[in-house]
């Protein structure tokens, strides 16, 4: 915890990829910890933390499919709610951009959108656990693989 502690440190405004709330939410074995170390630094002003509105139609999706333990207003209310988060939505230039990065790194739409919104909205690192997201090469960000803080 101490690495990703000084990692934050370092890298005050950070974009969050869904599965990072998704693991927080589930109380996921594995990243729960991180992911609750990550949310509290942001709620105490430590850190900015950059999310596409997208993530939010992600996770909303997951509770109507009844995956997700709490009511799609419970997790409104997390995103509207946590101090320090921003909400951005997709504009014509990050769809752009987007699309672009999309199209030279065969990655998934929303994950790309996600991505380019923190890029733009001025992250200096983004956090994820999808893989193919380690493949874009610029914007030049820190794009920091989730799997890799589990064995700091």
């Amino acid at each position: 915890m101490q690495k990703l502690k000084k990692f934050l440190e370092r890298n005050k405004i950070i974009g969050i990829d869904t599965m990072i709330f998704v693991y927080l939410f589930e109380d996921n074995r594995k990243y729960a910890n991180l992911s609750e170390f990550i949310f509290e630094r942001i709620e105490k002003g430590f850190n900015t933390g950059v999310v596409s509105n997208l993530s939010l139609f992600e996770i909303l999706a997951g509770v109507y499919k009844s995956s997700l333990k709490k009511t799609s207003r419970d997790y409104i209310r997390f995103f509207l709610e946590t101090p320090n988060l921003k909400i951005i939505p997709p504009n014509i230039a990050i769809l752009d951009i987007a699309a672009q990065m999309r199209a030279e790194y065969n990655t998934k739409s929303i994950d790309t959108i996600c991505y380019i919104t923190s890029v733009i909205y001025g992250a200096n690192a983004f956090i994820t656990n999808d893989i193919d997201l380690l493949k874009i090469k610029k914007p030049p960000i820190n794009i920091l693989y989730f799997n890799d803080f589990l064995k700091i």
